[in-house]
């Protein structure tokens, strides 16, 4: 991989390659950093394991391009996260070495699983659902991946990106691998400031954005983005699970000549498994549909649109080695001929195109009825004082579970007409029982939704009055 970082420094030396919020660095900088990590980390052995804690940047990937080049096994926390909040990501890796701000320094190692040979990096899943695992992957996975993405990012992308998602982060991370070592600037952010974000696009005249439904959608709602406002943009990708119709209109009118990519993937795999490209002048047809596979990638037989969903399974060279779901236990997950469950239920359309209906695990059973969170959420989001919404099922003992809201919003929303906006898109048998304005809203590190506490909320407040 650092040869392909060295192919780019030879064609644009002084142009800049990478920067955040603090550091900046040209092709040729960010080459001579990562050779001098490689030569301090080749003096480790092969299968070392490091964990870094550092803010997404220059110094992030060079440590992670020459720790791979050295045979390490590279894994990465959020930097934000206190001493005190290290323990679970230490615990579960079980690393030879840390790196943070203090410095490079030797850990204390106890019981763990033998790692794959071939293991370069470990991606945690984000713990939005409950305590991180780690997902391994391969160099050879990594490099499938650049390969796979080369046309598509050469041809869609001549300029520099922006992303505001963490580079801990499993898309945060393939977004940047995927455009720097095709030799395109990239510049991330490390905390969201909306003002501050917008400004380094115009800086840098960033033609194109990568960031989550949810980073796009608050800032609609903010009136921040419009062709006027950042005139150099000309693409979108939301990386996504699932995204509303109503989100990529409202971009599609912001940004009426604008490219905007639907990319669909899982920490379980290297970069996209579907890509839906939607040109300038067209909409997203209908909510779930995230496109075909990318090449090299193939999704097994799905039911048709009238057809109840399976669940979808994917197999190519950029799924996973395996996870590591505890210190001492390190697990395939693909069967014997290489199929990577999802978890996702979706279907297929008769051009190839791939639906998704929602998580087989998230569903809610309520009065009888088999309810995905993702259309009651997108309801909850088109109403303008509403910036974000989780739902989850409580338990409940007539009707087996309610129906809860976790909503992040603005001062002057009112409930009554947030429940009227509800009634006019859903069914009855839809509509949440109980809605409540959660502040802080709980998020993740890698700032997605966090299930988990928001679930843990409603389970604690059986029976109090909601907060309005």
């Amino acid at each position: 991989m650092i040869q392909r970082l060295e192919k780019a420094a030879a064609s644009r030396s002084d142009d800049l390659a990478i920067s955040n919020e603090q550091e900046a660095l040209s092709f040729f900088q960010l080459l001579r950093l990562t050779e001098d990590w490689r030569e301090r980390l080749s003096s480790y052995p092969k299968g070392t394991r490091l964990l870094i804690s550092l803010p997404g940047g220059p110094s992030f990937l060079a440590v992670q391009l020459a720790a791979i080049e050295a045979g390490l096994v590279f894994a990465a926390m959020p930097h934000e996260t206190p001493p005190e909040g290290r323990g679970k990501y230490l615990e579960l890796f079980q690393p030879d070495l840390f790196l943070g701000d203090e410095g490079l320094s030797p850990q204390t190692v106890g019981k763990r699983a033998d790692l794959p040979a071939e293991a370069a990096m470990l991606q945690f899943t984000s713990g939005s659902t409950g305590l991180p695992k780690g997902i391994l992957v391969s160099k050879a996975q990594l490099t499938a991946n650049l390969e796979i993405n080369r046309e598509h990012i050469q041809g869609i992308h001549p300029g520099p990106v922006f992303c505001p998602i963490p580079q801990f982060h499993a898309m945060g991370n393939a977004v940047v691998l995927e455009y720097l070592l095709h030799g395109i600037p990239v510049h991330l952010s490390n905390r969201f400031v909306p003002a501050f974000e917008l400004g380094r696009i115009t800086e840098f005249a960033c033609r194109s954005v990568l960031a989550s439904p949810n980073w796009f959608q608050l800032l609609l709602k903010l009136g921040a983005l419009s062709a006027e406002k950042l005139p150099s943009l000309s693409s979108m990708t939301l990386g996504t699970a699932s995204v509303d119709t109503t989100l990529v209109q409202g971009l599609r009118q912001a940004f009426p000549q604008a490219h905007i990519h639907l990319r669909y993937g899982l920490s379980e795999s290297v970069g996209a498994l579907t890509r839906l490209d939607i040109p300038p002048g067209k909409g997203l047809e209908s909510r779930g549909l995230v496109g075909p596979p990318v090449p090299g990638i193939r999704i097994q037989n799905l039911p048709g649109l009238e057809e109840e969903p399976g669940e979808l399974r994917a197999k190519g060279p950029c799924t996973c080695l395996g996870q590591l779901s505890s210190p001492e236990r390190f697990e395939r997950l693909d069967d014997a001929e290489g199929w990577l469950s999802t978890g996702d239920l979706a279907s297929m359309d008769a051009e190839g195109r791939v639906h998704l209906r929602g998580r087989s695990s998230s569903f809610i059973k309520s009065g009888g009825h088999r309810i995905e969170p993702g259309e009651i959420e997108a309801v909850l989001r088109s109403f303008p004082a509403v910036l974000d919404a989780v739902v989850v099922g409580v338990q409940d003992p007539l009707l087996g579970q309610k129906i809860a809201a976790g909503l992040e919003v603005q001062e002057d929303w009112d409930q009554g007409a947030l429940r009227r906006h509800c009634r006019t898109f859903l069914p009855p048998y839809k509509i949440p029982q109980r809605i409540q304005a959660l502040s802080p809203f709980p998020r993740t590190a890698a700032g997605k939704p966090d299930l988990s506490k928001v679930r843990q909320h409603f389970e604690g407040t059986q029976g109090q009055t909601p907060r309005r």
